[in-house]
């Protein structure tokens, strides 16, 4: 048992660095090593030789995008391993219905297409095209010789073409569809994914009733664009179009391909229109959070055991590691464009993703969440003219963000405040104790802490707990489960050979929704102790706390927005300097409060006890020791005294029973 000190509840952070931009830059690889060990083995070369698929886990938040970027250029992925080329569709010389795919050297697209320009410039007017079509060979001397072959031999025939003036079907011949940037794989993003977007798409024309297309009219599509990177697609949009991730795999699995027209579509406007299949191969990243990747999973569940490569982020990282962290927020300031922050700013962070974590051990690295906060202080600290970001500018940017959202709050400190939630913050009651519950609002990821009134009532029984929620339905199986660990521990610590004679009524007062957890199962038991011993419990204090069915007190979550909901609960009511709440000492690093809090216990208004037994927590709330059993002004000694009166009642009342049952009886 443990009252904490103002000292052992504040953060501890001391940065040496005058501006965060003093700090390297962290490296994403750094940040997520499972990752990166994923994105080394995609990029291997024993793994280039076909198509990979490597799926990317996150949390929601996750810019997915960004950070896989990050994990390719780690990994030494933006230098090119597979082989890449600028892509053109030209038209067929002997049937235009089937354009050619021609492969170029990467960065010379554009520059081939000004050099057919001038081919047939030359060969119209029957000047040195000989010496043209050469020059534009000898760029794409980098290309495999099969490709320069195949080149070669379309220039020949086109030149031959123009040369007996037979005319084409199209004003532009070749299409350059991509033009790439050299020595430089591709990194391709999806979203918004449909078939035409990412297979691409064959255009029609239609001119005096007659309908056409050619190699003018076609549009690539990002897995073409993609060929010889990487190609990044969210798994809900392949989830939610199961048709789109059925090609792709195809695609992937034969390393080509075609231009059919999506299933919406059916048959092509003209018939006979087949452009050449173009070769594939590059590497798709899939990205989600668990649920997405759930859903895609279950329309492909062979996916599951098929794609091998299957990497994690992390959400969070150790907090010892402050340097590291850091670099991280440098790294999220500079590619932001934000204000430099000060040492000040910076452990405000530091402090908001130990919170975000929930530990002290850990500091978050989502990165939407830190950036949304980093934004908008750097945006305060600008309209309050000031160069840098300080730590008040963090400070109001975390109370502007829980203002727009705590609506839901501010209406339960109203019904505190009028007396329509009744909460006993003084004086002393039998069987009745604060809890402390944390509440969620609907469709936002806000939280915050609310006391509840748990009462407790005991009459004569077998011994069981019967908790009214569960009877009205109203708790969920997690609960279940701790009103049976109390009756555990109250069947064998006072009546492991006979059953107790006492059942306790648990009530959740002025609850009207689904209550799930086990966090209320230690101040459930010390309300039912306080009942069967009929020793009053102090209602300055709030308790929060799981239970092993041997009363060691085990931790619980929500912890910050517990004890600050029983705080602003105080507050309304008037501090008294008394208030107190009672936690498990294992949630010691858990604990990140605010600094209202934090002044209010400096103060003395307020204080934070840890308990590690069922023993220290009821002699704290009751001021009476839980023991010796033998002892009977202890809470045991109490209970026991009582039960045996009971069990003597009840012998004699059974006896009563026998006696005038022989009285009556017939032979």
């Amino acid at each position: 048992m443990q009252k904490l000190t103002h000292d052992q509840l504040a953060p501890g952070f001391r940065f040496a660095f005058s501006r965060l931009s003093e700090v390297p830059v962290t490296g994403t690889g750094t940040l997520h090593p499972r990752a990166l060990s994923g994105f080394k083995r995609l990029n291997a070369p024993s793994g280039l030789r076909e198509s990979q698929i490597l799926v990317l886990e996150g949390c929601p938040g996750t810019d997915y995008e960004n950070t896989a970027r990050l994990l390719i250029q780690e990994a030494g992925g933006m230098k090119p391993r597979r082989p890449i080329y600028d892509l053109c569709y030209a038209e067929n010389l002997d049937n235009p219905l089937r354009p050619v795919c021609l492969l170029l050297t990467a960065g010379t697209g554009n520059e081939f297409c000004s050099g057919i320009a001038k081919l047939l410039d030359k060969l119209v007017n029957h000047v040195d095209a000989e010496r043209q079509v050469n020059r534009l060979l000898e760029a794409q001397k980098d290309l495999p010789e099969e490709s320069r072959e195949r080149l070669a031999t379309y220039l020949s025939a086109l030149s031959a073409k123009i040369l007996k003036q037979e005319p084409f079907s199209s004003e532009i011949i070749i299409n350059l569809m991509d033009a790439r940037e050299k020595d430089v794989s591709p990194v391709i993003c999806g979203r918004n994914l449909s078939w035409h977007s990412l297979f691409g798409k064959v255009n029609y024309l239609t001119e005096q009733g007659t309908t056409y297309s050619n190699q003018s009219l076609l549009e690539p599509g990002l897995v073409r664009r993609a060929n010889g990177g990487y190609l990044i697609l969210p798994a809900a949009e392949l989830a939610r179009q199961p048709l789109l991730w059925f090609k792709l795999a195809n695609t992937l699995r034969t390393g080509t391909l075609d231009w059919e027209n999506s299933y919406q579509e059916g048959t092509g406007l003209v018939p006979f229109f087949e452009p050449e299949p173009t070769r594939i191969n590059l590497s798709v990243i899939i990205t989600g959070d668990y649920v997405d990747l759930s859903e895609f999973y279950s329309i492909d569940i062979s996916a599951l055991d098929e794609i091998e490569l299957k990497v994690s982020l992390e959400s969070s990282m150790d907090a010892g590691k402050t340097g590291e962290f850091t670099g991280y927020l440098n790294g999220i300031r500079s590619r932001l464009g934000l204000s430099d922050f000060t040492p000040g700013a910076a452990e405000e962070i530091c402090r908001h993703a130990q919170r975000e974590c929930g530990t002290r051990t850990q500091f978050m690295i989502v990165e939407s969440r830190l950036a949304s906060l980093m934004k908008l202080a750097s945006d305060i600290a600008a309209e309050n003219g000031r160069e840098l970001v300080e730590k008040e500018d963090i400070t109001a940017a975390g109370r502007e963000k829980r203002f727009r959202a705590d609506h839901i709050e501010e209406e339960s400190t109203k019904m505190y405040r009028e007396g329509q939630i009744f909460i006993a913050t003084s004086g002393s009651r039998i069987g009745q104790i604060n809890g402390m519950s944390v509440v969620s609002s609907a469709g936002t990821d806000f939280e915050y802490g609310e006391p509840l009134r748990i009462t407790a009532t005991v009459h004569a029984g077998e011994g069981d707990i019967a908790d009214v929620e569960y009877k009205a339905n109203l708790a969920g199986q997690i609960h279940q489960k701790a009103m049976m660990i109390i009756n555990g521990f109250l069947t064998s610590r006072f009546a492991p050979a006979v059953p107790l004679p006492l059942s306790v009524n648990l009530v959740f007062e002025q609850s009207y929704s689904e209550i799930d957890g086990d966090s209320a199962s230690l101040s459930g038991l010390c309300a039912a102790l306080s009942a069967l011993s009929e020793l009053p419990i102090k209602q300055n204090f709030a308790v929060t706390g799981a239970l092993d069915q041997f009363g060691h007190v085990q931790p619980v979550g929500g912890l910050n927005e517990k004890i600050e909901g029983f705080y602003r609960v105080c507050s309304v009511k008037g501090l008294t300097g008394e208030e107190a709440v009672i936690i498990p000492a294992s949630n010691i690093n858990q604990l990140i409060l605010s600094d209202e809090v934090l002044k209010a216990v400096s103060d003395g208004k307020f204080a934070v006890h840890t308990v590690e037994t069922i023993d220290e927590t009821i002699e704290l709330l009751t001021g009476v020791p839980a023991g010796p059993d033998d002892d009977p002004t202890s809470v045991y000694g109490r209970i026991r005294l009582r039960i045996a009166e009971m069990l003597e009642r009840s012998a004699a009342a059974t006896q009563e029973r026998s006696w005038w049952s022989r009285l009556f009886c017939r032979n």
